[in-house]
């Protein structure tokens, strides 16, 4: 336990100890100042210390490494909060590549192959089949990009396994941004909801969480929204 504590706090200071500096779905080298690794690990490991002896956990708890769209649970559970990746064109796996081969190096090649596919540089091989036309209405566009296609089929899945896995009046909130394809603003919190009422849940509410400013090449900007998709399983 201590290792992989130890492990996570060296992960945390790999970017403000060093050069590296996360720009949207890139990695870039910025000169700058930077403090002293030694100092900053001794005072990062303090502060972690102290948070969690401020947690006092009533209830048991456990941790599965898993793929959300297949995974396998010994029982079913009353409650599901979860934020996927946002649909865009930052690949995760890579932004966070250095924290993520540190604390799994053995692992990370296959998460960087199996992540869920909310990005451009995703295959489009096993997707769930979609009454296309109903899509653009959902999504309200004349053009579905495969992106989007990709990804809502990964969340298909999702929610399949998390129907499975849930007892009845379980609840379920699912976070989710629209998506942005040039001028076109995807409305993926209709698309997801759309979806849920398809394997059997209930939507009780799509509350809007903030809305998030867009700025294209174009010149345009607007803004789209992130919202949290609420449904009962009845």
């Amino acid at each position: 336990m201590e290792k992989n504590f130890l492990k996570v706090v060296l992960a945390s200071m790999i970017t403000p100890c060093s050069f590296i500096h996360k720009d949207g779905g890139v990695l870039k080298i910025e000169k700058r100042s930077v403090p002293p690794a030694k100092k900053y690990f001794e005072r990062k490991a303090k502060e972690m210390l102290k948070e969690a002896k401020k947690r006092i956990l009533k209830a048991e708890s456990q941790i599965f490494q898993v793929d959300s769209r297949d995974f396998e649970l010994n029982k079913k559970v009353d409650f599901i909060i979860t934020s996927p990746p946002y649909l865009n064109n930052v690949d995760y796996s890579k932004v966070y590549a250095f924290e993520t081969s540190l604390i799994f190096p053995k692992e990370y090649h296959e998460f960087s192959k199996n992540t869920l596919r909310s990005h451009a540089f995703s295959s489009d091989k096993d997707n769930e089949e979609f009454d296309l036309d109903q899509i653009k209405k959902l999504l309200e566009t004349d053009r579905v990009p495969l992106q989007a296609l990709n990804y809502l089929s990964d969340l298909k899945k999702v929610i399949k396994n998390c129907y499975k896995y849930t007892n009845k009046n379980a609840k379920i909130f699912f976070n989710v941004a629209n998506g942005v394809y040039e001028e076109s603003r995807l409305t993926l919190d209709n698309a997801l909801a759309f979806l849920m009422e398809e394997e059997g849940f209930e939507i009780n509410e799509i509350l809007v969480a903030r809305k998030i400013p867009v700025y294209l090449k174009s010149g345009n900007r607007f803004t789209t929204r992130e919202s949290i998709v609420v449904a009962e399983k009845n």
